[in-house]
């Protein structure tokens, strides 16, 4: 079965009827069978009855898939009278269509899977018509961090996000060649290294020094006027510790390079499940864009994977704090976090996770310095990461009486990363940016084979029903149901019964 390029890692693909979010029809009209029956073997009593038609294969190569022809429903009999209509007799019409239920990323190892995920992000020109000529002086960002830890990975999002790039992962003291091949075939001509020596050696930096820049379909390098190949332009952006790269990163476009966003419905502890200050009161709240920056631990990475996202899309600094910077006191901001939110010109922060990593005294900090505080914590990792989705996805917008409550993203997909190991959620904040009508939100499970915690509760199945099933956003502007789903790591890291689980806590 052919598959769109960028879900050629799985060949299955599993498609239901979806509401497809005013997407025009596809320009690609596929021949084939005319009629697909069924039978309901009883008729519904009392109030009507509801018939799912899943593990539907179609053949087609692109996304979303535009179903021609007459749906029939709501008949009371076999011949389909007195039922309802629904016509869709070619282009320019309503389509009905068929969303996917799931795909995946996924390489062999780890940096295989972040130059994957590079590739859809940093695009050739030359492979895209409606880009016209390429520029003479063009310009390709990569950045690139150690695949054996998880802080600068995260603080690079923010940096990856303003470059238009996305994440590269590789060894501390050899290049990777998946990196190296995923830059070529696009034509880089800048990286930007986060994180020291210690983690990204010396030796690594001058092999970038002396790589060459090659055409964009990765045929021959570049030369100068010369005659001299030209190499790749290196930025090294790092601390002396995790927080202190953060601060690197964050401050690296100064204030004018931090997004900005009001959100006053937000505060009060609506995204806050802990026992943890909610931060500040919604009457205080900015009601105007100000500049906003997220904050969370450096003792573990899984709150921070899941505001990837949010700092990628939205422009956000992500500053880490935490035992880096403050010999162990997670009760009390490090001094790079402080830096950073100063030289920013931070006025608000998100901060993520509940009081064992964050403790109050930091919101407490954070008040002191003038910055308005939303605190977005679960009872754990999982439900850290749905409260966030929630804030990502919802965007009352209203009077004084209903303002503004969430991010107001709209996306087709949800995008899912194993949460017992960081090597797969760390750089999917690229692709979280690519699925048509919006970003996508991170989220988490508990392991490969679990949604929510076995000894606890699961957070992940209710929020799914709530944005598949029923609408993400009842308020205004109305967003319809999300339908996709997109995994970030093979069957090791999300098995398929797993992606059963999810695939039907979202659908129904």
């Amino acid at each position: 079965m052919e598959q769109p390029e960028h879900a050629r890692s799985d060949p299955r693909w599993r498609v239901r009827f979806g509401n497809g979010h005013g997407q025009p029809a596809h320009p690609r009209w596929q021949s084939g069978p005319t009629v697909l029956e069924f039978q309901v073997p009883s008729a519904s009593t009392g109030t009507p009855g509801t018939v799912t038609l899943s593990g539907l294969e179609v053949n087609v190569p692109e996304a979303p898939i535009q179903l021609v022809g007459t749906l029939k429903y709501g008949a009371t009999n076999a011949s389909c009278t007195n039922g309802i209509v629904y016509s869709n007799p070619g282009p320019g019409a309503t389509p009905i269509t068929l969303a996917f239920i799931s795909g995946r990323t996924f390489g062999d190892i780890q940096d295989a899977t972040a130059a994957l995920e590079f590739g859809y992000v940093v695009t050739c020109p030359a492979a895209r018509p409606d880009f016209g000529p390429i520029p003479s002086k063009y310009v390709r960002n990569a950045v690139i961090v150690s695949n054996g830890s998880s802080q600068d990975s995260l603080s690079a999002s923010y940096l990856a996000g303003k470059l238009g790039s996305s994440v590269l992962t590789s060894p501390t003291n050899t290049l990777s060649p998946d990196a190296l091949a995923a830059m070529r075939l696009t034509g880089v001509t800048d990286v930007y290294v986060v994180g020291g020596p210690f983690v990204f050696s010396q030796s690594n930096v001058t092999q970038l020094q002396s790589t060459p820049v090659y055409n964009c379909d990765g045929s021959q390098h570049t030369n100068s006027l010369g005659g001299t190949p030209v190499n790749l332009t290196v930025h090294w952006v790092f601390g002396q510790n995790a927080d202190a790269t953060a601060f690197a990163a964050g401050t690296y476009f100064g204030p004018t390079g931090v997004g900005v966003a009001a959100f006053p419905g937000a505060y009060g502890g609506m995204y806050n499940d802990t026992s943890g200050n909610s931060g500040t009161a919604s009457t205080s709240a900015p009601d105007t864009p100000v500049s906003t920056a997220i904050v969370a631990t450096d003792t573990t990475w899984q709150d921070a994977a899941s505001a990837s996202a949010t700092a990628y899309n939205m422009a956000w600094p992500l500053f880490e704090s935490g035992t880096a910077g403050t010999g162990g006191n997670t009760n009390t901001l490090s001094a790079e976090t402080i830096a950073g939110l100063q030289d920013d010109a931070i006025n608000q922060v998100v901060l993520m996770g509940g009081p064992i990593v964050n403790g109050d005294g930091e919101v407490t900090q954070l008040e002191g310095m003038g910055i308005s505080v939303l605190r977005i914590a679960g009872i754990d990792f999982t439900d850290t990461s749905t409260m966030l989705a929630s804030f990502e996805l919802n965007s009352t917008i209203g009077g004084p009486s209903t303002p503004t409550d969430g991010l107001d993203w709209d996306p087709l997909y949800l995008l899912f990363a194993r949460g017992d190991y960081y090597t797969d959620a760390i750089t999917a904040s690229g692709i979280s940016s690519l699925f048509f009508t919006g970003p996508s939100p991170i989220l988490l499970t508990w392991d490969p084979n679990t949604t929510g915690n076995p000894a606890g509760t699961d957070y992940l199945a209710p929020f799914l029903a709530k944005v598949g099933q029923a609408i993400s956003d009842p308020g205004n502007p109305f967003d319809g149901t999300i339908n996709n789903l997109w995994f970030v790591g093979g069957p090791l890291a999300i098995s398929q019964t797993l992606e059963n689980t999810v695939d039907t806590d979202l659908n129904g």
